[in-house]
C-alpha cells in the first residue's frame, strides 16, 4: 500500500538520531504531521514531540495511535555501542512494538530501518559474499547480536504482513554520515581509518555508504511505493569511496571474489532499490573533492 505524505499523521521514531531527524524535517516539509518519538526530545520545529523507549509498548502505542504511517528509525544504530543483550532486545523488541502498535492503529504503511548487516556477513566476517556486487538474497551468515536484530526485525515484518496485513519496506543502510556538514572531510577520515582497521569488512561492505539527506529521501520513496515486507531493500551511493575501481581493491584485500562491478560502482546490487522505491542516491564523496577518495593501497 502506498501514500500520499502530504496531510499524512507518520511517526517518525528515533526522531534526534543521525536518520531520524533529517527524515522528520522532510516529511514536514512535504506537508506531513510529523509526530517526533525518541528516548530524548527531538526539538525539530512543527513537529509533535512524544519521549518514550521503544521497549515500552504503552509509550509506542500511544505515539502510534492514529498514525497513517510510521518510519521506525529508532534503536541501537551499530555494534558495541551497548552489551549484545540491550542491542538485541531494543532492535528486535522494540521493533515488534513499533509492528503490533501500527497495526492496532490501522496504519497503512511502515517503513523500517534494516542494515546491511542483516545478511551477517560484514561484521561477522565468517564468509565473504558471493561475489561484488551482491544482493538482498546472499547467504546468510549472522555471528553477533546486532545482525541478528537486523535479520530478526526483517523476520518481524514478514509476519507482521502475513499476520496483520501490514504493508512494509525494510530499507539496508550502509554506513551513513552526513556528508554536507563538512564537505566530507569527517568522513574521510572515517573511511582511512576504518580501511587501516579492518580492511575486510570494508570490502565485504561493497565500501559503500550513504548522505544522511538520501537517507531521508530513500524513506520518503519507500512510503509512496509498494514493496514486500523483506528483505530489506539494499540503497547506497552507486559508487565507492574509493579511488581505484573495485575490482582492483578486491583484488588486493579479498583476492578471489568474483567481481563484475564496472569501475568504481559500489559493490551492492542497488536493482531493486531502483526499480521498486525508484530511488538513486544524488550526494558523491567525490563532488567535495577528489582528494577525499581512498585507497586500499595505502591503508594496507
Amino acid at each position: 500500500m502506498t501514500l500520499v505524505v502530504a496531510g499524512a499523521r507518520i511517526v517518525v521514531t528515533g526522531s534526534a538520531g543521525l536518520i531520524g531527524r533529517p527524515t522528520a524535517e522532510l516529511l514536514r516539509d512535504e506537508g506531513a504531521d510529523v509526530v517526533a518519538f525518541d528516548r530524548v526530545a527531538s526539538g525539530i520545529a512543527g513537529t509533535t514531540e512524544r519521549v518514550g523507549d521503544l521497549r515500552d509498548a504503552s509509550a509506542v502505542h500511544a505515539a502510534v495511535d492514529g498514525a497513517d504511517a510510521v518510519v521506525h528509525l529508532g534503536g541501537i544504530p551499530g555494534p558495541e555501542l551497548v552489551d549484545d543483550v540491550t542491542t538485541y532486545e531494543v532492535n528486535a523488541v522494540g521493533t515488534y512494538a513499533v509492528f503490533s502498535a501500527a497495526a492496532a492503529a490501522g496504519a497503512r504503511k511502515v517503513v523500517y530501518a534494516s542494515s546491511i548487516n542483516a545478511s551477517g556477513l560484514p561484521i561477522g566476517k565468517r564468509q565473504p559474499p558471493s561475489g561484488l556486487p551482491y544482493d538482498e538474497d546472499d547467504e546468510v551468515s549472522i555471528a553477533d547480536s546486532y545482525s541478528l536484530s537486523k535479520q530478526a526485525n526483517e523476520a518481524a515484518a514478514q509476519m507482521a504482513a502475513t499476520r496483520w496485513g501490514l504493508s512494509l519496506t525494510g530499507l539496508r543502510y550502509p554506513l551513513v554520515r552526513d556528508l554536507r556538514s563538512d564537505r566530507g572531510v569527517a568522513f574521510a577520515a572515517h573511511i582511512r581509518a576504518a580501511l587501516a582497521t579492518d580492511p575486510r569488512r570494508q570490502a565485504y561492505e561493497g565500501w559503500s555508504y550513504l548522505d544522511v539527506g538520501d537517507a531521508a529521501r530513500a524513506a520518503l520513496h519507500a512510503l509512496t511505493h509498494e514493496t514486500p515486507p523483506a528483505p530489506g531493500i539494499l540503497i547506497a551511493a552507486p559508487s565507492t569511496y574509493l579511488r581505484e575501481s573495485t575490482a582492483e581493491a578486491a583484488a588486493r584485500v579479498v583476492p578471489g571474489l568474483p567481481v563484475t562491478s564496472a569501475g568504481r560502482s559500489v559493490g551492492l546490487a542497488l536493482t531493486r532499490s531502483r526499480e521498486l522505491l525508484g530511488f538513486t542516491a544524488t550526494t558523491l564523496l567525490e563532488e567535495f573533492g577528489e582528494h577525499l577518495l581512498a585507497t586500499t593501497e595505502e591503508t594496507s
